[in-house]
């Protein structure tokens, strides 16, 4: 199994691009997987300097609403003619963020939602070859207070966002189970113990954004919570591997108590099992 990040925050390589977004591309099973496409087409430019072909991908998956992971999506169905794309059913929702406390629409193209190239699921699809999605995360007493700037429109009224649009993907392979998430808005360990539940035991690796960037916490209870996250992850026998919304600052945090259990994967990074 190898996975590659196309797009992320930062870049070890100067020849790729970086951007606020998220997009791994990933082999597993004989399959090619495109997990998320960053916000544009940073994503494809990106691939083709690494070699990848993106018009070879076999499925793709966007984790949730939100433009900086599917905002590449019509360069995609663009370059690929034939996979599918898997979104949850809630998707294509009128999502948005605040700016100078004014509301900014970060959701998707609203005009892909009717491609038929989009298959729409529910809390759980099994995908085939080891593979599968599920998404239905209630639990929220890890959740990041950077939930707090998201909101989602229903009718005439701004509600905070629910992010029941949030999905994730397990992959198994050679004995070995992989998480794989997008922003983890609905929090990385109750996102993991979802995943332990389907899995019947912890995943052997996790690899995504941690959305642990810009909280608006003093800075003691800052990192108390971050503090709180690690301490949970640490009791799993598991490795992580973060990027994007998670931020550096989290990161160092979390990184004193996890150690080698925790590593940063940037663009144009490889994680090979």
């Amino acid at each position: 199994m190898k996975i590659t990040a196309l797009v992320e925050n930062t870049t070890n390589n100067p020849s790729l691009g970086t951007q606020h977004g998220l997009s791994f591309y990933i082999e597993a099973n004989g399959r090619k997987i495109l997990f998320d496409m960053g916000a544009d087409a940073l994503f494809l430019q990106n691939a083709e300097k690494l070699g990848l072909e993106i018009p070879a991908v076999d499925l793709a998956i966007v984790s949730h609403g939100h433009d900086d992971h599917g905002g590449g999506l019509s360069t995609f169905l663009a370059q690929n003619e034939t996979a599918p794309v898997y979104l949850n059913r809630r998707a294509f929702g009128h999502y948005y963020t605040k700016r100078m406390r004014m509301p900014v629409y970060i959701g998707l193209d609203q005009s892909l939602e009717r491609s038929k190239r989009m298959i729409f699921v529910d809390e759980f699809t099994d995908l085939g070859s080891g593979l599968t999605l599920f998404s239905g995360v209630t639990a929220r007493e890890y959740a990041s207070p950077s939930n707090a700037r998201l909101f989602m429109r229903k009718g005439q009224k701004m509600e905070p966002d629910d992010f029941l649009h949030e999905q994730n993907l397990l992959i198994q392979e050679d004995g070995k189970a992989v998480l794989i998430g997008g922003c983890a808005h609905c929090g990385i360990v109750n996102i993991l113990e979802r995943a332990k539940e389907i899995l019947g035991r912890a995943p052997d690796v996790v690899v995504s954004g941690f959305h642990l960037h810009e909280m608006g916490l003093p800075m003691k209870e800052e990192v108390r919570f971050v503090g709180s996250i690690a301490k949970r992850l640490r009791q799993e026998p598991t490795h992580y591997y973060t990027c994007h919304c998670t931020g550096r600052h989290a990161f160092d945090l979390m990184k004193e108590d996890l150690g080698q259990q925790l590593q940063y994967i940037a663009t144009g990074d490889t994680v090979e099992l």
